[in-house]
């Protein structure tokens, strides 16, 4: 049966492959654009847009794929056109007869299959990671975190659909009890918010991106996911600005006394945290007026996109089957 299916299956993914490098193509062109139109917006709201901008361009080939597989469908994207005596409606005619076409088929292939293979190792050795750090951490009485015995400074949660947060004990002896109620907080808004899911779905998604546009979209889904958290942290615990300015100093000084450096030191990170307090504050005030722009907008790009690709992907796709 596999045997028979493969024919329909193949060109089915080479055309899956070609319109989602073609408009990851245009996505990663227009990010600059984009991106600056997303700076008017809260970090909440701009972690949710990257990720849709991320996966547009796999969603809607999905979406042509199966448009190009319903004739009746198809005639509304499609001028009229022959191939031999067959005139009409037609699903999309692929036939791979040349050497040429035979070897773009076989690569796209290959490279969506090496492109599965990379993110189920990615998620093998995240799995023995988290194996790991489970035998080498303890669970604490009435906690919802786990402690691991080092004096090395760490807060982070692991895993990808049931992330567990895990804290280092030489955190805990530097930091007071509201700091770290703080810094729980924040840690329980990237398991709630799924994180650490986001950041893997993007990275896959941007794979066929330029290497430079690429690590500009995940760079901007990182801080935007720690100013978001940090955000949920405050409102949740009541902390001000100024509180949460002295444990980002305290934790600072603490990794740098242990050799270990962040690239964002807390003056810059307390910086962007009142700025997103503002701009999250001004939006509130307009919640509804800005958040309908935002999606219409959204709505409006992916629109866009999908009529060009189920325009332009037709004869590109016949032509390199010649």
């Amino acid at each position: 049966m596999l045997a028979h299916s493969l024919p329909g299956i193949i060109p089915g993914v080479f055309t899956w492959s070609v319109i989602t490098l073609m408009l990851s193509g245009c996505l990663a062109f227009l990010y600059p654009l984009l991106r600056r139109l997303m700076l008017a917006y809260p970090a909440p709201l701009r972690t949710t847009l990257i990720v849709l901008i991320a996966a547009a361009p796999s969603l809607i080939a999905s979406i042509v794929l199966v448009l190009y597989a319903s004739p009746e469908l198809s005639h509304l994207f499609i001028h009229e056109h022959c191939h031999g005596d067959v005139c009409g409606a037609h699903s999309l005619h692929m036939p791979i007869s040349t050497q040429t076409s035979a070897g773009l088929v076989i690569l796209s292939v290959l490279a969506l299959f090496l492109m599965g293979y990379l993110a189920l190792r990615q998620l093998s050795k995240g799995k023995r990671y988290s194996a790991t750090l489970a035998m080498l951490s303890e669970a604490r009485p009435n906690q919802d975190f786990r402690l691991i015995q080092t004096e090395q400074p760490a807060a982070w949660c692991v895993g990808l659909l049931r992330p567990q947060i895990y804290l280092s004990q030489g955190l805990i002896n530097q930091v007071s009890k509201q700091q770290l109620q703080t810094m729980l907080a924040h840690e329980h808004a990237h398991v709630s918010r799924r994180d650490n899911l986001r950041k893997f779905l993007v990275h896959w998604f941007t794979f066929p991106w330029p290497r430079a546009k690429a690590q500009q979209i995940r760079q901007d889904l990182l801080q935007d996911t720690e100013n978001t958290c940090d955000l949920m942290a405050v409102e949740f615990t009541q902390t001000s600005a100024e509180e949460l300015g002295e444990l980002l100093n305290t934790v600072e000084q603490y990794c740098a006394e242990h050799g270990k450096q962040h690239q964002v030191t807390s003056e810059q990170r307390l910086a962007a945290f009142k700025h997103e307090m503002r701009l999250y504050q001004e939006f509130d005030k307009a919640h509804w007026r800005r958040l309908l722009l935002a999606l219409s907008g959204s709505f409006l790009m992916g629109a866009v996109l999908f009529i060009a690709a189920a325009f332009v992907s037709h004869p590109v796709l016949e032509w390199l089957s010649r």
